[in-house]
This record gives C-alpha cells, sequence and structure tokens, in this order.
C-alpha cells in the first residue's frame, strides 16, 4: 500500500502487472469493407499484437437473425488464432441456432456474449420492454446450451444522453453476468467530477460525466455485478467541439485505464483502434486511418511493454511506500511482477486543456520523495512524453529513498529487492 505524510491519501491496492495489461481492449470494425480494419487487416492483427492488446469488440452479424456469409468469420478465427479474443455483439432477436452456433463459427476468437449495442438512441421502438423482453430469451439461449454455457454475458449499453434511460430500464442483474459501461469524458480529464447536472435519486451526489456518475448509475441496472466498459475515449479532431489534441490523447488514455482498474472495472475497451467513420467518433483511433500510429498508440504500447508478464496463481503481495512533500493530485498505482519486482505508476491527475475554450492549460510538475522498504532499492526511471515516446533512465545507488519529479503523464518507478 501507499503511505504518505499528513494529510493522508488513499491507499491504492495493489495489483499484478498482468491485471492492467488484461484490462485493456480495443474497438475494431472489421465488418466495415471501407475501413482501415478490413482494408488493412495484417497490419491490424501486427499493431494489436505489438501493443499486447488481446480483447477487440465488435459486431456478430447476422442475416434475418440467422447466419451470413458476410460476417468475416475467418479473420475472427485468424485473431483468436494469434491470442486476441474478441467481444461480440449480438441485435436484438436472433435465432437461437445463431446464438448458439456463433462462437463455433469464429473459434477460437470468440470471447464474450454482449447484449445490444445503445438500443435508446432508436427512438422508433419501445426501447425499455425491447430489452426487457429479449434480454432473458438471449441469456437462456447461451446458459442452458453446455457448448456456450461457460461464457460470459454482457449487459446491454446505453447512451445518457437524458431521460434518465437507467431508470427506465430498471434492475436487469439477473439477465447477464456483467455490467456494461459506456463512458466519454468529452474533452475533460479522467477524474473530472463531471461536466453536467447532478444525478437523480440514489446519484443525486455525484454528477453527469464522472466516473462515480456512471458507475452509480450502472448499478440501478446491474446491481453488484462486475463491470466492462465497452466504449470510451478521446478524439483528437480540434476542428470539432469537446476533441483533445493527440499528445492529451495519450496521456488521457492512460491515465483513464490506471484510474479504471483502481475502480474495479474489470476491462475497458477504448474506443477506437484507429480512426473511421463519419458519425462523430472517427477521429478517436489510438492509430490514423492509413494505420500510422498517434502519441495515444506509442504510449500505451510502451506502456503494455513495460507491464507484459505471466499470470501469476495468487494474490500480489502489499508493500508500505511512503509518499512525501507534494502529493496533492498526485495519483499513484502500484503493480508486482511475477519476479518479484515492482513498478509505481505516478502522475498528476489535473485537467490538460480548458474544456471552454479549448486552450491548452500547463501542468505543474510537482516534486516527491519515495522512500521504499529498507530491503529495495530502485532500478530505473520511466517517463511518457508528449510524443507518446518513454525515456528510461537508469538508477543506482544505495538509497532507499528517491526523489522524483512528476507531471500530468505517467511516471514509473521500477523496484526490486537489493541482491546484498
Amino acid at each position: 500500500m501507499i503511505a504518505v505524510a499528513a494529510p493522508a491519501s488513499a491507499a491504492p491496492s495493489v495489483f499484478w502487472a498482468h491485471d492492467f495489461v488484461d484490462s485493456v481492449g480495443a474497438n475494431i470494425h472489421l465488418l466495415h469493407p471501407d475501413s482501415f480494419y478490413a482494408s488493412r487487416f495484417e497490419l491490424l492483427e501486427q499493431k494489436l499484437l505489438a501493443a499486447r492488446i488481446k480483447h477487440v469488440r465488435d459486431g456478430a452479424m447476422d442475416q434475418r437473425g440467422g447466419f451470413f456469409a458476410g460476417d468475416q468469420a475467418a479473420r475472427f478465427q485468424e485473431l483468436g488464432r494469434a491470442g486476441i479474443g474478441v467481444t461480440f455483439i449480438f441485435h436484438l432477436n436472433v435465432s437461437a441456432a445463431f446464438v448458439q452456433g456463433f462462437p463455433a463459427r469464429v473459434s477460437p476468437a470468440f470471447e464474450a456474449y454482449e447484449l445490444p449495442n445503445e438500443l435508446n438512441i432508436d427512438r422508433s421502438i419501445p426501447w425499455p420492454a425491447a430489452i426487457q423482453t429479449w434480454m432473458p430469451i438471449f441469456y437462456r439461449y447461451v446458459k442452458d446450451n453446455p457448448a456456450t454455457a461457460s461464457y460470459p454475458v454482457l449487459g446491454p449499453s446505453l447512451a445518457d444522453l437524458g431521460g434518465d434511460p437507467y431508470g427506465q430500464l430498471g434492475m436487469q442483474a439477473a439477465n447477464f453476468d456483467y455490467g456494461n459501461l459506456h463512458l466519454y469524458y468529452l474533452n475533460y480529464n479522467p477524474k473530472t467530477a463531471g461536466y453536467g447536472a447532478p444525478g437523480t435519486g440514489p446519484c443525486a451526489s455525484v454528477r453527469y460525466g464522472s466516473l462515480d456518475y456512471a458507475q452509480c448509475n450502472l448499478g440501478r441496472v446491474s446491481d453488484t455485478k462486475p463491470i466492462v466498459c465497452t466504449e470510451s475515449g478521446w478524439g483528437t479532431d480540434l476542428t470539432a467541439r469537446h476533441e483533445v489534441t493527440p499528445a492529451v490523447q495519450a496521456k488521457f488514455i492512460a491515465r483513464m485505464l490506471m484510474l479504471h482498474l483502481k475502480a474495479g472495472i474489470r476491462r475497458t475497451y477504448i474506443y477506437q483502434f484507429a480512426d473511421y467513420g463519419t458519425d462523430g467518433f472517427g477521429a478517436f483511433g489510438l492509430l490514423r486511418s492509413d494505420g500510422s500510429d498517434k502519441p495515444a498508440y506509442v504510449e500505451l504500447e510502451g506502456l503494455m511493454r513495460e507491464l507484459d508478464d505471466t499470470a501469476p496463481s495468487k494474490s500480489p503481495t502489499a508493500l508500505t511506500l511512503a509518499v512525501v512533500h507534494d502529493f496533492r493530485d498526485v495519483e499513484s498505482v502500484l503493480f508486482e511482477k511475477s519476479d518479484g519486482s515492482y513498478r509505481l505508476v505516478l502522475w498528476v491527475e489535473k485537467p490538460a486543456m480548458d474544456p471552454r475554450t479549448g486552450a491548452q492549460l500547463e501542468v505543474a510538475s510537482q516534486n516527491i520523495t519515495l522512500s521504499m522498504p529498507q530491503a529495495f532499492r530502485p532500478r530505473r526511471l520511466l517517463s511518457f512524453g508528449d510524443s507518446g515516446a518513454v525515456t528510461v533512465k537508469p538508477l543506482a545507488g544505495n538509497s532507499a529513498s528517491l526523489d522524483i519529479q512528476v507531471n500530468d503523464n505517467l511516471t514509473i518507478v521500477d523496484f526490486a529487492r537489493s541482491r546484498s
């Protein structure tokens, strides 16, 4: 755990490094022939593997509720053989044969079922009743079939555009295994207190746009079920409202992934992997539409490479670390690796842009002193910059104390037990 000088801050949990890597996913659109995903499939696979992203989300394309020859099954199979699992979104009222047979069609890629995506946007149907009627039928299709019963079912996602969609849908936790969250922060930082009105009912103390608001409202549908965030991200088209620079996107995505893990979200699917579309989310990619890297991809690839590890079978070992001096607004997450070393991730959680004007905000660095247990010594200091690239500084010495300058991008302290 982290201990700090008074006033005390909350002590974050310790995670395995593997926990973070396994918590990261990305949205893709293999079903769209004009997209990077379909036209540059080999590069897509290479980029996913290089970034250690082993989880993606896409649609299970049906034809009038049954199987469809254009569903890109062969390419999904290829992703599965490369070790990439896919969560598939299913439409309303597809057949039992399609639900139960689709995993085998795309094997070994199939990872999870997902109920309909943002159906409340469709004003032409009585969406609450449609979802309420369909969910128990779909869940029985999955769980009553021995071949599919072990796969998890994610609940339906909702677009919270007003009208209290969570209240309209009501408690549905019996009909899925994971709650499903969509959360877009506009051009606000990931720990924003919100940018809209306070919630209603049990969520009256939190404001629209914040993670607390989103989790509270999802609980009105999913109760205490674990949560997967299937869409979140920032766009980089500065001609559009509420988007950010590529450098800000990079640091915000990295920080968001850390904060979501700390908040108990099992996995977060970044929207999206490459720029594509004319729906207002066309510049949200980690890559540009031609497959070239944005800073967000560069930073995520470096972060995932640093935390990549095997999956241990026991709980990580907590350590007491002291962080003193100017630690206000400093966030931290501690990761253990299977070799017994640790990575402490630090950053200043403040806005990088004025959400109203789009002007860049200078976030001052803060100087802290980190004290490790006497048996441990720092080995390296890693700092991410505006390009997304990481600078690595080797550390040597006999002191278990380290002075660090922390800014609003990630700094990682690599430390381990001293050989002496």
